[in-house]
């Protein structure tokens, strides 16, 4: 987790070590019921997290990104 303030900009991350997402699931990334079916240890979640992350960061004027790879195993 961090971030970075920049020309009235707020920039915040977090990142984690599970297996990411494979390129074909990445255009529907944001939409409602999209999980990954990688190496997750559980099934359980059912894929709400970053469209409801969108949602809310959208209401607020801002944008949502992520990127699979980003760090050395998992995402940001």
């Amino acid at each position: 987790m961090g971030g970075d303030v920049t020309a009235g900009h707020v920039t915040l991350f977090v990142e984690d070590e599970g297996p990411g997402w494979t390129e074909d699931v990445e255009p529907q990334l944001f939409e409602p019921f999209v999980r990954s079916m990688g190496e997750e240890p559980e099934s359980s979640g059912v894929g709400l997290g970053l469209y409801i992350a969108k949602s809310i960061v959208a209401r607020h004027g801002g944008s949502i990104d992520a990127h699979s790879g980003a760090v050395a195993r998992g995402s940001r």
